[in-house]
């Protein structure tokens, strides 16, 4: 533990002073066209008294542009080791994942799996582990939640597998609520939305610092003011949160193994 922090603050001494750019998935629940609590929270943190600069982008491209472009320091918001090629710092903050149907289906769970061949639409670059292990259903990806409910409705897609609280927010910006149908009962797994840095010291070495200004506002009540406005409640705060912000290394996140084809 002591050469790990020895080394952190050998790393800060040498790290540039420039603005630290953050990739946002611009789209509701993280952002919309710059508003929101992710935005928000990342506006009142500082990096060597200099504001991080935000790059808002739709979900596909926005994973395409941090993981494969290389852009940006940090990339929020992830989904807590969904990706092992990022360290993490947890938001205290936890969502589901669920089928979405249109109302009048029935909606299907964990054990209870949509029949063989019908389409089944899941955001591109979110990186679901219920996909990877389930190959065989007829996956189909989209560039966006708003794209995927619109097909819904269009009856172009027979099933939508998201993110609970983040459909839900898609939902009341269209006004579309009345048109869908999921049961939370049947939630196929929980995540915990974080933001993911790179594999390096550096990585690691703003992971610690953001976590510490995010203490900071813990303690002080500033963000469960934001969880609070922004109507968070809904994305279920992890209960035990205490101002505990963690960090999670690259290594300790399992890597996700896709099962052989039939």
């Amino acid at each position: 533990m002591y050469r790990l922090l020895a080394a952190l603050l050998l790393v800060a001494l040498h790290l540039p002073a420039q603005a630290v750019t953050a990739v946002v998935l611009d789209m509701p629940g993280f952002a919309w066209n710059g508003h929101g609590w992710i935005p928000e929270m990342l506006g009142r943190l500082q990096v060597q008294q200099q504001a991080i600069t935000l790059r808002l982008l739709p979900p596909a491209r926005a994973v395409e542009r941090y993981y494969r472009g290389g852009e940006g320091e940090l990339f929020a918001a992830d989904l807590l080791c969904r990706r092992h090629d990022s360290h993490f710092l947890t938001l205290g903050v936890r969502d589901y994942e669920v089928f979405i149907t249109r109302q009048g289906n029935k909606v299907p769970g964990p054990g209870n799996l949509p029949p063989a061949g019908e389409r089944v639409l899941v955001v591109r670059g979110f990186n679901h582990t219920f996909v990877q292990q389930h190959p065989r259903l007829r996956w189909e990806e989209v560039n966006s939640i708003d794209k995927a409910l619109d097909m819904l409705r269009a009856r172009r897609a027979n099933y939508f597998f998201s993110f609970l609280a983040l459909s839900e927010d898609a939902m009341r910006a269209q006004g579309s609520n009345s048109y869908f149908s999921y049961d939370s009962s049947k939630a196929i797994d929980e995540v915990w939305p974080a933001l993911s840095f790179r594999p390096n010291e550096n990585g690691l070495l703003l992971a610690q610092q953001l976590r510490q200004q995010l203490q900071q506002q813990w303690q002080s009540g500033q963000y469960a003011s934001l969880l609070q406005r922004y109507g968070l409640p809904a994305w279920h705060i992890r209960p035990g949160l205490d101002g505990r912000f963690n960090v999670v290394q690259a290594a300790d996140c399992p890597v996700i193994r896709t099962p052989p084809p039939p």
